[in-house]
């Protein structure tokens, strides 16, 4: 009885309520302070978030008594507010830069698995992917998920459930801060219109992540197909489109995890368009294709692994941050080798090719790419062993409704990229250097580095990959 006294000293009905239409429901026009009670909000003590004490009064429409707002603004009772959407399963004892660390290594061999997986599933084409981004909507998955499921997605994420809620909105503050390049991350989950969402679930999406939970109508394919790609292009400038095919949509469908993302860099230092020239590519033994070859003689970090089969080079980007590198066959045919090698989980074969890497003055032969690739990552995520989601009866996903009688599992998982690498990027300065000498030196021998033949790519965010892709003319 505590709280039903302290709300009558904060709002009072007006006599003429009956003037003014409060269009909500479970609401009453009244006089008090400007605040009204959300679940988001509330105090444990005394069940209400208003001050008791007050100076500016207003008229307004307020929750009536023993009701509080949603996240859909819908005065609610308490009892069916959300108890703490913060509260963890567990206890946090993992700082933030631990977290950061743990989660950065686990992106890097998530990244490896994945490209490996992807290019047995659709071999000998030129692909990009971002498993980076697809781990967020793994780890909004995870806040909500339980047994089995949950176990898959944290040995992926290789962090633990707690230290989502710190790690991950460093990365995308990280992420969507950057300069001098273009960076476009779109995410959402689509629920069914019947599926009503845990408001904790949709605050912790916004909160977290960044991005929004949607309802839509899955008996219209067509109507929801265009919702969700309408969503994506505008986040992405129109870049990326139709993602989302109708007939991939039915009335069966529940939930729809969304995933679109782009990334355009400029050359620290640009190739000049006069030295791009048709040239052959290899495909393989048998089959090559004209591609246009970029070519410069330059300064870039480069390593040859012998033990690896491989020749790597480095490309800065104008943002220091980013970084483009290329593990390239020494042998023509040697690209399934390279991707087998991206499935040693004892030794990392990116991080051990960057820590190899030294600056050499290198004859750079290098083909401009330009790829889209649309992923089923059903497909790929059961094949790494994340799979319970994907099953009605193992998905345990059940916290992501507010209907304890619904069992939402994942019925569909895409992701679109698209890459643009070329000589431009950005307006050019110049700069002048003057060279006092006794005689004229010729310059250092240049090793030769020549991309004509398939290979693998990444896009570095300070050394860990946001981007992997194979290049196969």
């Amino acid at each position: 009885m505590k709280f039903r006294a302290a709300n009558l000293l904060v709002h009072q009905k007006l006599a003429k309520a009956s003037e003014v239409t409060c269009t909500g429901t479970n609401e009453y026009f009244g006089f008090g302070t400007p605040c009204d009670n959300e679940c988001a909000k509330l105090s444990k003590q005394n069940q209400t978030n208003c001050p008791f004490v007050n100076v500016k009064r207003t008229e307004m429409c307020y929750c009536e008594e023993g009701y509080a707002r949603d996240v859909n603004k819908t005065c609610i009772p308490f009892d069916k507010c959300p108890k703490n959407c913060d509260q963890d399963d567990e206890n946090n004892n993992e700082d933030n830069d631990n977290g950061v660390q743990k989660f950065t290594e686990g992106n890097v061999d998530f990244t490896e698995s994945f490209i490996y997986v992807a290019s047995q599933l659709d071999p000998e084409v030129s692909a990009i992917y971002s498993p980076f981004s697809l781990l967020f909507l793994l780890a909004q998955l995870a806040l909500y998920a339980s047994g089995t499921s949950l176990d898959e997605l944290l040995s992926v994420l290789n962090i633990s459930k707690s230290s989502i809620r710190s790690t991950i909105p460093y990365y995308l503050t990280e992420l969507n801060s950057q300069e001098n390049a273009t960076f476009s991350l779109a995410e959402r989950i689509y629920a069914s219109i019947e599926f009503k969402l845990n408001p904790c679930f949709e605050k912790d999406t916004r909160d977290i992540f960044f991005a929004e939970a949607q309802n839509v109508n899955f008996s219209n394919p067509t109507e929801a197909a265009d919702i969700i790609n309408q969503w994506v292009a505008n986040k992405t400038n129109n870049l990326i489109t139709d993602l989302v095919p109708p007939d991939s949509l039915s009335r069966n469908t529940i939930v729809v995890l969304v995933n679109a993302i782009y990334f355009k860099g400029t050359w620290e230092k640009l190739f000049k368009t006069e030295n791009t020239k048709k040239g052959d590519f290899y495909v393989n033994e048998n089959k090559n294709v004209t591609v246009n070859m970029m070519n410069q003689i330059e300064s870039f970090k480069y390593a040859d692994i012998p033990s690896q089969g491989v020749q790597v080079i480095e490309l800065p980007y104008v943002n220091s941050n980013f970084s483009y590198l290329v593990l390239l066959p020494k042998l023509k045919d040697g690209l399934s080798k390279v991707l087998e090698q991206l499935r040693n989980k004892t030794n990392s074969v990116l991080q051990d090719a960057i820590s190899k890497l030294e600056l050499n003055r290198v004859n750079l032969f290098l083909p401009t790419i330009d790829t889209t690739t649309t992923t089923d990552l059903k497909d790929v995520l059961q094949k790494l062993n994340v799979s319970a989601i994907f099953d009605s009866s193992t998905a345990n996903l059940n916290s992501i409704s507010d209907d304890p009688t619904i069992k939402p599992f994942v019925t569909s998982a895409l992701q679109k990229a698209t890459i643009t690498v070329n000589e431009f990027g950005s307006e050019a300065a110049a700069g002048t250097a003057i060279v006092v000498g006794v005689t004229s030196a010729q310059p250092a021998p240049s090793i030769e580095f020549n991309a004509d033949h398939p290979f693998v790519y990444f896009i570095l965010y300070k050394g860990t990959p946001i981007f992997g892709g194979i290049f196969a003319g």
